[in-house]
């Protein structure tokens, strides 16, 4: 009867060892696997050759005159108190004509649907607050020069940072771009979306 219960509560132990490091060893490779994949969209740093030569591609891909770097969805999964996330972008004119310098064309971002009960902007503080997350605050309140130019394109690099302990929230943006050389300066806008993540365990 003694061996039968000391049996019995090794065998349970056992059990609850196995499980804790089955959910472990789960929990760790979803970690790693999230990591690796960055949510399924790359950060960018800077805008390198590669980066330029991919919007390019975009144009003539989307027929637009201004595209979004984020794939088709548009959308990225930003962890709140990660590293700051880089989205690039870039504008050529309708007629991609080559640009004459990094003024020729205009950006302006703006964040929209603020009304919008899982917006970022209503339940993080306020428009300033979200605006604050971003390193181009200068291109809410008016319209700012590309980073880089290479012939027709024009290219931007925006990098989002989200404060520590933000709630899961989403928010639309959109890049409006104007002709500064043109009569009727807006040539078009594109908009992306991020999603905000609640912080990584690990």
């Amino acid at each position: 009867m003694y061996k039968d219960k000391k049996a019995a509560i090794e065998l349970s132990i056992s059990t609850v060892v196995i499980i804790v490091l089955g959910v472990t060893m789960l929990i760790l490779g979803i970690t790693l696997v999230t990591k690796i994949m960055g949510f399924g969209t790359d950060s960018v740093d800077t805008l390198s050759d590669k980066v330029m030569g991919e919007i390019a591609g975009l144009f003539a891909q989307e027929g637009s005159s201004v595209a979004v770097k984020l794939g088709s969805d548009k959308t990225v999964k930003i962890e709140a108190g990660s590293d700051p996330f880089g989205i690039s972008f870039g504008a050529q004119l309708p007629d991609g004509a080559p640009l004459n310098s990094r003024d020729h064309l205009k950006y302006r971002l703006t964040l929209e649907d603020t009304n919008e009960p899982r917006s970022c902007v209503m339940k993080s503080g306020g428009l300033a607050a979200v605006q604050g997350w971003f390193d181009r605050t200068a291109a809410f309140n008016g319209d700012v020069s590309f980073g880089k130019i290479d012939g027709s394109t024009a290219a931007g690099l925006i990098k989002i940072r989200v404060p520590k302990a933000t709630a899961e929230c989403s928010q639309r943006v959109s890049i409006g771009v104007v002709d500064t050389t043109a009569a009727a300066p807006f040539i078009g806008s594109d908009i992306f979306v991020f999603e905000v993540q609640k912080e990584s365990l690990f």
